[in-house]
């Protein structure tokens, strides 16, 4: 399949975020990933209804998080992270984010049995674990006797970068346009991906977005997420520096014209709801 290449591909985490946000080409991604398993329906949950820009209050000293991709099944909690940099702690990630999804669903007075299983999957770039395999599944177990623990936490961590020999049929055209933007199949799955790939890299606000987001990164000198987080949380303390505000909002009424919903908006500008809806 021929297509063409962008400035903003799916590897990009806001790119992924957005397309994500089609319920039926997300559930087509869960069931390649985790082969056997039938979605029937996604619900993608509201942000809370206080600091609306966090995707996730663990709690009131807790560290919050904004997950690229969170949503629940009916029968379980959900969340994909599109992972271009190699960060050692990566795991550690995955530990404290299905906390925060267990904080997030079960309310004060609720049974602990109400919880569901949750599954954390990190699409990595890279090779984690350096041992050449494309998919490596975790949950926890009793390693003597191999028994499992059965709390119902599943984290994924898949490698792009695996020989296409080793990768499951499923996966192996979504493998090759992460890491190319093409394939060498006619798949009607990635087609409906690339052309919201390249619907997105021709609005406006994108492109706005991730000159704010370069801007940060410069700033702070880490990594994209991390350091559009750092920023925008050091904004809301001190301030934005002069013009990043007035940025943020004239990207804010341009995603608003343009049809995307107030969760992405606040997500990736850092503005309240509240904001957001005055615009």
């Amino acid at each position: 399949m021929k297509l063409t290449k962008v400035k903003y591909p799916i590897t990009n985490p806001l790119v992924f975020a957005i397309v994500m946000k089609d319920a039926e080409l997300c559930r087509e991604l869960i069931e390649r990933i985790l082969p056997g398993r039938k979605i029937s329906k996604i619900r993608f949950p509201e942000p809370p209804s206080s600091e609306t820009e966090k995707t996730i209050i663990p709690g009131l000293y807790a560290k919050s998080v904004r997950l690229d991709v969170l949503f629940e099944d009916g029968e379980s909690w959900n969340d994909i992270e599109m992972q271009v940099q190699k960060q050692s702690y990566l795991p550690l990630r995955g530990r404290y984010y299905h906390a925060a999804m267990d904080i997030n669903q079960l309310h004060a007075g609720a049974e602990y049995t109400e919880l569901r299983p949750s599954f954390v999957i990190f699409i990595c770039t890279f090779d984690h674990y350096g041992m050449g395999e494309p998919v490596y599944s975790f949950e926890k177990y009793d390693v003597k006797k191999s028994l499992p623990y059965g709390d119902g936490t599943f984290t994924i961590i898949l490698n792009t970068t695996c020989p296409k020999e080793k990768v499951p049929e499923p996966l192996r055209e979504f493998f090759c346009y992460l890491s190319s933007q093409e394939t060498e199949g006619d798949d009607p799955f990635i087609g409906q991906i690339h052309q919201m790939v390249e619907d997105l890299n021709g609005r406006k606000e994108i492109e706005q977005i991730m000159t704010l987001e370069e801007e940060l990164n410069v700033r702070y000198s880490i990594g994209k997420k991390e350091g559009l987080e750092q920023g925008l949380a050091e904004g809301r303390e001190e301030g934005l520096a002069e013009g990043k505000k007035d940025a943020a909002f004239d990207t804010a009424r341009k995603m608003k014209a343009d049809g995307l919903d107030d969760e992405i908006i606040s997500k990736y500008t850092g503005l309240s709801k509240e904001a957001i809806e005055k615009l």
